[in-house]
C-alpha cells in the first residue's frame, strides 16, 4: 500500500502547471479559461518555437497541444516535451485526425488523443475525462517537480555559484576529456584536444552528473542517481528507467562518441561510473566563458 502524504505535501489543481498549445488563439484562450476555473494553473502558446522555449524555462504537469502549428512541426514540440519531462501527461487535441498525428502521438507516448469536437463543451468534457483519470500520475509529478524545485534552491543556497571541480577522464594524452560542471549557469563544458563544447542540463540531468563527478571511479547504484535527482522512490522501477534516460542524454553531451561510451561507464547490475584518473583545475588553455565549437589551438597561438 502507497503511504499517504501528509496534507501539507498533498499538491491542489492551483500546484498543477499546464500549458496549452494550439496556433488558434481563441481556442487555447477557451481552453485556458476553462481549466484554470477548475483550478489548474495554465499557460499558452499559439507557436511550436515558443513553446519549446516555455518547456525548457519552466516544468509543466501536462501538456494539451494540436500539432497542427505554423513555424515548426507539433512532433518536434512533442519530441522536446518527452526530453525535458518523460513522466509528463501529454494529451494530444487535434481537429485532423490523420495516421501521421496519430503515429506521433504514439512515438512521444502520448496519454491521449482526441478529436476535436464541433462542439468546444464537448472538447472539455473528453479533455477534462483524461485529465481525470491521469490525476495521480499528475499529482505524483507535481509532488516530485516541488521537491526537486525544494532541493535546487537548497543546494544553491548551500553552495556558492562556482564552477565544480574539473574532472580529468581517460589517459594524460591528446585523447583526455575535461568535465566541468558550470552549478550557477546549470551547464556543462567539456574541453578535449581539438575544441570546447558546452551543454545546457537540465536539474536532473545536473544532479546525476554532480553525483558521479563527487566520487569518480566509483559505482553508484541507479537507486542512488535516482534518489539524488529526486526521480522517484527508491523501490520504484519508473526510477531506473528515468535515470537510464538522463544517462543516455548526457553521454550526447559528454562523450566522443556517446554510442560507445568511454567517460560515464555502465556497470551491469550495478550502476554508472565515471571514468576518471585525477580530479583537476581547468586545463591551462581553457575559459569557461568559451561556447560551443571554439578552436582550442587557435588559443595556444
Amino acid at each position: 500500500m502507497q503511504e499517504e502524504l501528509p496534507p501539507c505535501m498533498e499538491p491542489s489543481y492551483a500546484t498543477f502547471r499546464l500549458l496549452v498549445v494550439d496556433a488558434d488563439p481563441r481556442t487555447g484562450s477557451a481552453l485556458a479559461q476553462k481549466l484554470a476555473s477548475v483550478g489548474y494553473t495554465v499557460h499558452v502558446s499559439t507557436s511550436g518555437c515558443q513553446a519549446i522555449q516555455l518547456l525548457e524555462q519552466a516544468r509543466f504537469d501536462v501538456l494539451v497541444i494540436d500539432p497542427a502549428l505554423p513555424d515548426i512541426a507539433g512532433q518536434a514540440v512533442l519530441e522536446r516535451a518527452r526530453y525535458c519531462s518523460p513522466d509528463m501527461v501529454i494529451v494530444v487535441l487535434t481537429s485532423n485526425v490523420d495516421l501521421e498525428s496519430a503515429l506521433g502521438a504514439i512515438k512521444c507516448a502520448a496519454n491521449g488523443y482526441l478529436c476535436k469536437s464541433t462542439q468546444f463543451s464537448e472538447t472539455v468534457r473528453e479533455l477534462m475525462c483524461i485529465l481525470d483519470e491521469q490525476l495521480p500520475r499528475i499529482r505524483q509529478r507535481a509532488i516530485l517537480r516541488v521537491l526537486r524545485e525544494v532541493v535546487a534552491r537548497w543546494r544553491m543556497l548551500e553552495a556558492p555559484p562556482k564552477i565544480a571541480a574539473g574532472i580529468t577522464t581517460g589517459h594524460f594524452d591528446d585523447q583526455a576529456t575535461h568535465i566541468y560542471l558550470d552549478q550557477e549557469q546549470q551547464m556543462v563544458r567539456v574541453w578535449r584536444e581539438g575544441g570546447a563544447q558546452e551543454s545546457k542540463l537540465t536539474c536532473e540531468e545536473m544532479a546525476i552528473l554532480q553525483a558521479l563527478m563527487s566520487k569518480p571511479g566509483h559505482v553508484l547504484s541507479h537507486e542512488r542517481l535516482a534518489f539524488v535527482a529526486c526521480l522517484a522512490t527508491a523501490a520504484n522501477q519508473r526510477a531506473r528507467s528515468l535515470v537510464r534516460h538522463y544517462i543516455y542524454h548526457l553521454r550526447r553531451k559528454i562523450e566522443r562518441d556517446p554510442a560507445h561510451p568511454s567517460v560515464i561507464r555502465t556497470v551491469r547490475g550495478e550502476g554508472y561510473l565515471l571514468e576518471a584518473v585525477a580530479v583537476m583545475p581547468p586545463p591551462r588553455h581553457y575559459d569557461p566563458g568559451l561556447g560551443s565549437g571554439v578552436d582550442v589551438n587557435k588559443l595556444q597561438e
